[in-house]
């Protein structure tokens, strides 16, 4: 249910979709990921940019919403190895099939 609560928030207000073309293995730990996290009150699905941050941002994060503040706090996030090309990031993940959470 909530891989489903994450797809549609995506298509209302999400900027890409982390689901789209992805491996079973893939979508089965963002599943068990959203449902954690969805479970927890007051939590938000957040995608942007990470301000002064080198590298790439993650695919979907997860954040508390602050009263006085615009953007949620985020806590959490996910981010899938792209299917061509290196991360931008220095600790690159070496295994093929790993997902870093």
């Amino acid at each position: 249910m909530s891989l489903a609560k994450i797809q549609a928030w995506v298509a209302k207000d999400g900027r890409s979709d982390p689901s789209k073309d992805r491996s079973p293995r893939e979508l089965a730990v963002l599943d068990k990921f959203c449902r954690i996290a969805m479970d927890l009150q007051e939590v938000v699905p957040f995608q942007g940019a990470k301000a002064g941050k080198g590298g790439s941002h993650h695919d979907i994060g997860f954040g508390r919403m602050v009263k006085g503040r615009k953007t949620p706090v985020i806590f959490c996030g996910i981010l899938f190895k792209p299917k061509g090309g290196q991360f931008e990031r220095r600790n690159d993940i070496k295994a093929d099939d790993t997902v870093r959470i």
